[in-house]
């Protein structure tokens, strides 16, 4: 059983947080979506309080094991939202169940595993997390995703959701994700779907994210200016109002 939050009544919102992330920092857009939707918000296998459940073997497999959490749930459709490690989890997922998924947001996020617009090698972040302390391993990465680094308003609340996480599980997550790519599948996606990120996100690059949006049928792009890798906490006002409007807004016939 994944560790999840659920708030609210309402069509079902799942919400799929990143590397070294967990539900814990959802809160303001569980607040949010709550009073209109059922939010519900977990903990990926290998992360807070689900770190001990086994990581997959690959991004299909994540996928599998949250589709399964949620049907035990009795969920039988559902929008997703998965920002960065989340977001390749929901963009596998879209694909994989597309008659469950009514709408998808890929926040801050790519369709491969690509190190040429990242501040780092995957490679390099691999080797930090197996041979440093895994403490400040999550604070140089929180620090890099937040364009305010270290003295961002919500550093802590970064670290605070990283508890539970292990040098051990952590790469088992990095390693699940090597050579993960759907670049040549993305034309399949028929559900609308929302890209999102900062214009000083150094995880991903406008020209990825653009190339992303031409790529699907329905999709829409919107970039949060004065945001990085982190905007639900950088800008949550903003960022939670551009979700709501694309959640709420009515599906087009096809």
């Amino acid at each position: 059983m994944l560790n999840h939050q659920r708030q609210g009544a309402g069509q079902t919102v799942v919400l799929l947080h990143g590397l070294f992330g967990s539900c814990r920092y959802w809160s303001f857009l569980v607040d949010y979506l709550s009073p209109t939707y059922d939010v519900v918000s977990l903990d990926l296998p290998g992360f807070g309080d689900s770190s001990t459940v086994p990581v997959p073997k690959n991004v299909a497999g994540y996928g599998a094991v949250v589709f399964e959490f949620l049907q035990s749930l009795g969920i039988e459709s559902f929008s997703v939202l998965g920002h960065s490690l989340g977001g390749a989890i929901a963009q596998q997922m879209s694909l994989d169940y597309p008659d469950e998924i009514n709408k998808m947001v890929a926040y801050a996020t790519k369709p491969a595993v690509l190190d040429e617009d990242r501040f780092e090698s995957f490679e390099k972040t691999l080797d930090r997390i197996l041979n440093s302390d895994i403490d400040d391993v999550v604070k140089s990465q929180a620090a890099n995703w937040l364009d305010a680094g270290a003295d961002a308003q919500h550093f802590q609340l970064c670290l605070d959701a990283a508890q539970g996480v292990t040098s051990a599980s952590a790469g088992a997550c990095v390693q699940a994700i090597r050579g993960w790519d759907v670049r040549d599948q993305l034309d399949k996606l028929e559900m609308p779907v929302l890209i999102v990120s900062g214009d000083r996100d150094r995880s991903v690059s406008l020209e990825t994210l653009v190339g992303e949006k031409q790529a699907i049928k329905n999709a829409q792009l919107s970039i949060l200016p004065g945001c990085g890798h982190m905007a639900h906490l950088e800008s949550p006002q903003v960022f939670n109002q551009v979700i709501h409007e694309f959640i709420s807004a009515p599906k087009k016939n096809k």
